[in-house]
């Protein structure tokens, strides 16, 4: 096996170093759905980073520990492909992908080539079911299972939280 893992923060991908097997490489830069400059919403913790600008998050501002978001700036960055990661990593093949992008998610997905479609098992994608949607242009659930569904997957499992309750095997419970 191997695992690609991407992050435009060099830094983040370290954790890996620990790892010894499965093979891993570490991709640092960022991903759309078209190769280009974009500007990424960089926020304090940069977990919460996004591509897409927060949407009426002012109420944050105002919070006594507000210090996951703000204070934000605007970087702008290099973003490239999913197929063009693949391609020049010259990995063929394609089982599952996991994205966690903070709305980006599905942009991200129609970056990928119909070769790579073909091969993938599954995917499994953070989608936020607030309204309004907390990154403006983030896609809904319903836009993300459109897309695929046209694909041929199907939904699986949802998870409404990190906190759900899970069975003995830790799988979440829908």
């Amino acid at each position: 096996s191997t695992f690609v893992l991407i992050d435009p923060n060099q830094s983040n991908l370290d954790y890996a170093k620990f790892y010894t097997e499965p093979k891993i490489i570490k991709v640092p830069y960022a991903l759309s759905r078209n190769k280009g400059p974009r500007i990424l919403y960089l926020s304090n913790t940069d977990s919460g980073s996004s591509l897409y600008p927060p949407v009426n998050r002012e109420w944050e501002q105002d919070r006594a520990d507000n210090s996951y978001h703000f204070p934000m700036r605007l970087l702008e960055i290099e973003t490239i492909t999913l197929t063009q990661v693949f391609d020049q990593l010259d990995l063929s093949h394609l089982d599952c992908i996991k994205l966690d992008t903070q709305g980006s998610e599905l942009e991200i997905l129609l970056g990928l080539d119909e070769g790579y479609w073909k091969n993938l098992l599954f995917i499994e994608a953070e989608v936020n079911l607030q309204t309004p949607a907390i990154h403006q242009g983030a896609a809904s659930l319903p836009e993300m299972m459109s897309e695929l569904e046209m694909r041929g997957f199907s939904l699986a499992n949802i998870r409404t939280s990190r906190k759900d309750p899970t069975t003995t095997s830790g799988i979440s419970i829908p």
